[in-house]
């Protein structure tokens, strides 16, 4: 198995990046704190496990703990978070 390390802006973003046994691309990540956080659009279906902390929808919906959270492909992944934050993303090309 390979993993990937990725810092997004500017270092405030951390993942760890895999293929699971099932050929699903995941990242395991921590959002370091406060703020407002834009990743642009989708290029697949995301599915974003909030594993602790919490995720703020745009809209101000509230995504806490061993919630899922989903961006459809095309769409604006932007969202804030009001402290640190852990996730486990999954990929996948089909909704």
């Amino acid at each position: 198995m390979t993993i990937e390390h990725r810092s997004y802006l500017g270092g405030s973003v951390q993942s760890l990046g895999f293929k699971n046994e099932e050929g699903f691309d995941m990242t395991v990540g921590v959002i370091a704190g406060a703020g407002v956080y834009d990743f642009g659009k989708a290029e697949r279906y995301e599915k974003i496990f909030i594993m602790s902390g919490e995720i703020i929808g745009m809209d101000g919906t509230r995504y806490s703990n061993r919630r899922l959270l989903k961006f459809d492909k095309g769409t604006d992944i932007k969202f804030r978070t009001e402290g640190p934050t852990s996730y486990l993303c999954i990929y996948d090309d089909r909704p």
